[in-house]
C-alpha cells in the first residue's frame, strides 16, 4: 500500500467528464481506438465461452466506462441498466457510450432503484430478460454496479468457468438469524425454504432462463415482494433449493471442508 500511495503522489489522470465522452463517441471508430477497447477475441478459448454481464449504475460515467472497457470483449454482451434518478448528461453519455458498440446495450426497461426494495432486484432481472434473446450462445451470466472493478482478466473468469462446467456461483446461508426478513411474509410457495445470501451471482443461462420464464420462480419473486431486503433472497433461495432439478443448482451435499 505504501508503494502505491508513493507512485500515486506523481500519477494525475485525466478524468473525462460527461459531455466530452458524447462529442468522443460522435466518432465511434476513433473513441474504441483512444480508448484501447479490445476488439478481436484474444485466444479460441474465450471466443468458444462467450458471457453476459449486466452493470447496474446511476453516477460516474468515467468509472462505469472504465469497468466496461476492461471486461469488453467482442464475442461477450453488456446490458447497462441506467437509474431512473440519473442525471440527464450521465444517461446522455452511457447512451452514446453504448451506441458505438454492437453487443452493448441499455436496458429498455429501467427502474429507480432504492436499496432494501425490490427495485435492486427488478434492475437485474430487466437486464436478465433483455440478455436472453439478444446473445443467444452465452454460457454465464455475472452482474456488477458501475463502482466496481475487476479483479480477473476475461481470459481467467472463462478458466475458472470452465472448470465450474455449469454450476453457479451463488452463496447463499441457512443461518436462522435472517428469518425476520421473512418472518411477515407468510409461508412461501411450493414449500421453498427461503435463505439470505447475495445479490451478486454468477449463474449459468439455464438458471438465468429459469428465473426469468419459469412459474415456480415467478410465483415466488411476488412473495419476495413482501420481505424485507428482496434481493438478497431471491438468487440465493431459489439456487439453494434444488427440488427444481435446474442446471447449476446446489444440490444438498455439504462439502468435506
Amino acid at each position: 500500500m505504501n508503494k502505491t500511495y508513493k507512485l500515486l503522489e506523481n500519477f494525475n489522470p485525466k478524468v473525462i467528464n460527461d459531455k466530452e465522452y458524447v462529442y468522443m463517441t460522435k466518432n465511434c471508430s476513433s473513441f474504441r481506438n483512444i480508448r484501447g477497447y479490445i476488439r478481436s477475441p484474444l485466444n479460441s478459448l474465450e471466443e468458444m465461452f462467450p458471457l453476459a454481464f449486466s452493470i447496474v449504475m446511476y453516477k460516474d460515467v468515467y468509472q462505469a466506462e472504465r469497468l466496461l472497457r476492461s471486461i469488453y470483449r467482442p464475442q461477450n454482451i453488456y446490458c447497462i441498466h441506467l437509474d431512473r434518478k440519473a442525471a440527464r448528461d450521465v444517461k446522455e453519455a452511457m447512451k452514446c457510450i453504448a451506441s458505438c458498440f454492437e453487443n452493448v446495450f441499455i436496458a429498455s426497461q429501467l427502474h429507480s432503484v432504492r436499496w432494501g426494495t425490490i427495485s435492486v432486484l427488478d434492475a437485474e432481472l430487466s437486464c436478465m430478460t433483455e440478455l436472453l434473446p439478444k446473445h443467444k450462445s452465452w454460457k454465464y451470466f455475472i452482474n456488477l454496479t458501475g463502482q466496481e472493478f475487476p479483479l480477473k482478466t476475461n481470459y481467467e473468469l472463462v478458466r475458472i468457468l470452465t472448470v465450474y462446467d455449469g454450476a453457479n456461483d451463488i452463496w447463499g446461508t441457512t443461518d436462522r438469524t435472517w428469518h425476520t426478513r421473512w418472518k411477515d411474509a407468510g409461508k412461501p410457495p411450493y414449500n421453498i425454504r427461503p435463505l439470505k445470501g447475495s445479490l451478486h451471482i454468477v449463474a449459468n443461462r439455464d438458471f438465468v432462463n429459469f428465473l426469468i420464464t419459469n412459474r415456480t420462480a415467478q410465483e415466488f419473486y411476488k412473495w419476495t415482494k413482501t420481505t424485507s431486503i428482496p434481493d438478497e433472497t431471491f438468487f440465493p433461495t431459489l439456487n439453494h433449493n434444488p427440488q427444481f432439478g435446474v442446471k447449476g443448482q446446489y444440490n444438498g451435499s455439504k462439502p468435506s471442508h
